[in-house]
């Protein structure tokens, strides 16, 4: 394997590819051989070949979150699902001998791995929208107690006048405003509901297809560890987060 090659690849730095709104998420897996006198390399020394691999392909240095071996080849996971357009998805895989091109060929995996990344980025695509959903709702979550507090005071103070009904049509135009604002609040909470469904939906999917690869390629689940992660930890902190918002925004708003 030679590193410099892998500045060919990608020249004029267009991996990742951007995000856009359109964009369900990328995952990059990079596949490479290692040369005879590298098959024998360890921890640290086959941590600093990947950051040595990524580095040429993008230009730019990085620190895998997590590394397992995977059918007998070692594979350095990058990135992070909670900012996937800052951290993209890459993995790294370094095949030491046949054995893991094989197993992937011989048991026809290769939609299983394809459909466990779909499921990933479903996950996470939705967790982020979430994030931008969350700050709309704390906006108007926080705008409330003031807004009730102000025409609280404004109906402690009013001296009615039957000549003069301002003070009326003032307290009819914040009522309206607070309808209105009540309308968008509930709106923002049902699309925040949709995505921890989705997330749920999804990260069953995305476990039920480890399960289908262990069984295809007669494994046990702990050689899909580096991939379970994010299924047995990550996603369910993503859907309990979810949870957690709601619960907080839908106190007092009479939303079940």
């Amino acid at each position: 394997m030679e590193i410099p090659i892998l500045e060919q690849l990608n020249p004029n730095q267009i991996l990742p590819f951007p995000p856009s709104p359109y964009f369900l998420g990328q995952t990059l897996l990079l596949t490479l051989n290692l040369t005879p006198e590298n098959q024998d390399l360890q921890g640290s020394e086959l941590t600093k070949l990947a950051n040595q691999c990524y580095q040429a392909l993008f230009n730019q240095k990085a620190d895998p979150s997590r590394s397992r071996e995977l059918f007998g080849s070692p594979i350095f996971e990058y990135g992070n699902p909670r900012e996937p357009d800052k951290y993209p998805h890459v993995l790294i895989w370094l095949f030491r001998d046949e054995l893991a091109d094989q197993t992937l060929q011989k048991n026809q995996c290769f939609s299983s791995i394809f459909d466990l990344f779909f499921y990933r980025h479903k996950v996470s695509k939705a967790f982020q929208d979430s994030r931008e959903i969350y700050q709309q709702l704390k906006q108007y979550y926080l705008s409330l107690d003031p807004t009730l507090d102000q025409i609280q005071a404004q109906i402690d103070s009013a001296k009615p006048d039957p000549q003069d009904n301002t003070y009326l049509q003032d307290f009819k135009t914040q009522l309206k405003q607070l309808s209105a604002d009540s309308l968008i609040y509930d709106r923002l909470l049902r699309k925040m509901k949709d995505l921890g469904t989705t997330i749920h939906i999804n990260l069953n999917n995305y476990n039920d297809t480890i399960e289908q690869i262990c069984a295809k390629v007669g494994i046990d689940k702990e050689e899909l560890s580096l991939w379970r992660y994010f299924g047995e930890e990550t996603g369910p902190y993503f859907r309990g987060q979810i949870a957690a918002n709601l619960s907080y925004f839908e106190q007092g708003t009479g939303v079940n």
